[in-house]
């Protein structure tokens, strides 16, 4: 078996606004940021949903402070060569982990003064729970963009 390539890779010191493989919503004409063959088995490193903006830090502060403008990143997207409109894909996620660089994950309760979240009544103030360690990285969303122009969405759970 031939080394798995890296079709797309993050620099997790580069803002991802920057990084023209990452990018915030669906949309047709967000050009491809990689090509994969049919049957090609790749490797894609994604960011976190904020972009990167929370630090690996004794602190809330980012959480509380997090630009809500930039987030809901994605990696992509990509151009499978020879489908057409109308074909069928199918796309196996082999394994999803940590990126070595960042071997920790984060979840956090935002501030009402910043947008809040769904907890934002009982929790006002910004909280963040980090976890290091053996992390259970899942994926939460894969999608793809019809040429009719409408959207599926699909939700995998862990």
């Amino acid at each position: 078996m031939p080394p798995i390539r890296t079709a797309i890779a993050v620099d997790l010191k580069k803002p991802a606004k920057d990084q023209p493989c990452l990018h915030n919503r669906w949309h047709p004409e967000i050009p491809p940021a990689a090509r994969v063959e049919p049957g090609e088995t790749v490797h894609v490193q994604c960011v976190d949903w904020t972009g990167g903006q929370i630090s690996d830090n004794d602190s809330a502060d980012d959480i509380r402070d997090v630009d809500l403008t930039h987030i809901h990143y994605l990696s992509g997207p990509f151009e499978v060569a020879t489908a057409e409109p109308g074909d069928a894909l199918v796309v196996d996620i082999i394994d999803v982990q940590p990126l070595p660089e960042q071997p920790w994950g984060f979840t956090g309760v935002f501030a009402k003064t910043n947008g809040g979240g769904f907890l934002d009544e009982f929790y006002p103030d910004a909280v963040e729970q980090k976890q290091f360690g053996t992390l259970k990285a899942f994926m939460q969303v894969l999608g793809m963009f019809l040429m009719s122009g409408s959207l599926d969405l699909y939700t995998l759970a862990s």
